[in-house]
């Protein structure tokens, strides 16, 4: 039987583990790729703000030296400010005036702000060449190589010492023009305690001694030539002409570095989609083997099951075959129980006859179709009394050795025929029959009679087509003529027909 065959599928475990493996290790991988790129994005974040730290330190010292030379240059131009007038004929007796400034205070605006620039300790040249070094030095991927790094710090070592140098230039020009003479005019303490300490040079304090009209001016014009001088000038398009080289050399590199950590990240992020795929391929893929091997066969079973069919034990994994090999012998036992149920329940136990149910069944069936039919309806005599006198031991015998007779003489093995009705009555159903057959089975069935040494009534009805009449019918007309042989017996006291 194929409930003994080996049951045929895949085991679930052999198709579960190794799908949840392979998803843990692919999520496993998802995971590192995703801290991977965390800490990447995290270490570019951090790249990037050093560089821009250094970047901005490096753009700090230009923004002094700029800061710091124009105020000067402007101050010197112009330190004092007239703020009292006087209207005076010049030449006397022209009868020409002009106004003539009489008091005056010091242009203090590019003053302040040369002084706010200078007191910035975080653009100090030295401080910001020391932070830059250290950048540079402790984050060897802020430039290509250690080559690269000595000329950079090498170029601004240089700046620092030009800046030094104008500052202390810009600081001659200050203390040369804070001795100017105009009436009012007042050069703030706070300022020359700023610079510290100063000693004049012969020339300068020839000028500051000189009493003559042209003092100022020629004060003035000494500062000018000190910060507008050649080697000044040059110190100075020097600085801006280093400090553009080094910011064009950190700018490089930092887009260098910037385009390197996007390759390395694109790449990550090119992984993580991968591994998504993956993971979105493999579930995928089990939810199809899980479809095609469980829910379609359970889908199918249900349908099956419904319309009392056996089900398919090969198409499903092995649970699901085995659950249906499982139905399907559960399937052949109830279809075997009620084949036995329906021998109990249609079937007479003492003489294997069918009994009154199934002969009910018979009828119900029936088309009565066009054909011939006889049928035969009999009953044992004197049942009652052998029960009554001998038991029903022998009652029972008297009624087998009956239906043997009856069984020998009219059974048809192709199909079901003869039936007993009752404790009694029989009936034997004999289609497609000819009329002058009858009395040969009547022969036969006497004969019968004397060889189980037994008595039955009996009694016949017949058509050639028992649509017109139909079996009912026909069994009334046989049990009547049934009744009056056995009143005949009855009155003769022996067989005869």
């Amino acid at each position: 039987m194929k409930s003994k065959e080996r049951i045929r599928g895949v085991r679930a475990w052999i198709t579960f583990i190794p799908t949840i493996i392979v998803i843990l290790i692919l999520l496993m991988f998802l995971v590192v790729v995703t801290v991977l790129i965390n800490k990447r994005s995290e270490k570019d974040a951090n790249d990037a703000h050093k560089e821009t730290e250094c970047i901005s330190l490096v753009s700090s010292l230009q923004t002094r030296s700029s800061a710091s030379s124009e105020p000067i240059s402007s101050f010197i131009y112009g330190p004092a400010i007239p703020t009292k007038f006087e209207n005076k004929e010049i030449p006397p007796g022209s009868g020409n005036y002009e106004r003539i400034p009489v008091e005056y205070k010091i242009n203090n605006m590019p003053l302040s702000g040369y002084f706010a620039t200078i007191s910035n300790t975080e653009t100090d040249p030295e401080k910001v060449f020391n932070e830059v070094t250290d950048l540079i030095r402790n984050n060897p991927i802020l430039v290509k190589d250690e080559a690269q790094s000595d000329e950079i710090l090498k170029q601004l070592d240089e700046v620092v010492q030009y800046m030094k140098y104008m500052a202390s230039v810009q600081k001659q020009a200050i203390y040369v023009t804070s001795k100017l003479d105009y009436n009012g005019y007042v050069f703030p303490k706070e300022y020359l305690d700023t610079l510290g300490s100063y000693e004049f040079t012969e020339k300068e304090q020839a000028l500051i001694n000189d009493t003559s009209a042209n003092r100022n001016d020629a004060i003035k014009e000494y500062a000018l030539k000190l910060v507008f001088d050649e080697v000044y000038s040059k110190d100075k398009s020097y600085i801006a002409d280093r400090i553009n080289t080094v910011l064009a050399e950190l700018r490089e590199q930092s887009a260098s570095i910037e385009n390197h950590s996007d390759n390395i990240v694109w790449t990550l992020r090119r992984t993580l989609w991968v591994l998504v795929a993956l993971i979105i391929i493999v579930l995928i893929g089990f939810f199809y083997l899980m479809s095609k091997k469980v829910i379609r066969p359970i889908t199918k079973f249900a349908k099956d099951i419904q319309r009392n069919e056996m089900l398919d034990d090969e198409k499903g994994l092995y649970e699901t075959n085995f659950l249906a090999r499982s139905f399907n012998e559960m399937l052949d036992k109830k279809s075997d129980y009620e084949h036995r149920l329906t021998a109990v329940a249609e079937t007479d136990p003492l003489t294997g006859f069918d009994n009154r149910y199934s002969y009910n069944k018979f009828l119900a069936s029936k088309s009565d179709s066009s054909h011939s039919t006889c049928i035969f309806m009999l009953d044992i005599n004197n049942l009652k009394y052998v029960n009554d006198t001998f038991g029903h031991d022998k009652g029972d015998e008297l009624i087998k050795n009956s239906s043997l007779a009856i069984k020998e003489t009219f059974m048809t093995y192709e199909k079901k025929n003869c039936y007993r009705l009752g404790g009694d009555e029989f009936i034997a159903i004999l289609d497609n029959i000819n009329e002058d057959e009858i009395e040969g089975y009547i022969k036969k069935f006497l004969e019968k009679q004397k060889l189980y040494d037994v008595s039955v009534a009996i009694g016949y009805a017949y058509t050639a087509d028992i649509s017109k009449v139909g079996y009912e019918t026909l069994m009334i007309e046989a049990d009547k003529r049934m009744y009056e042989h056995k009143k005949e017996m009855k009155a003769k006291k022996e067989e005869i027909f």
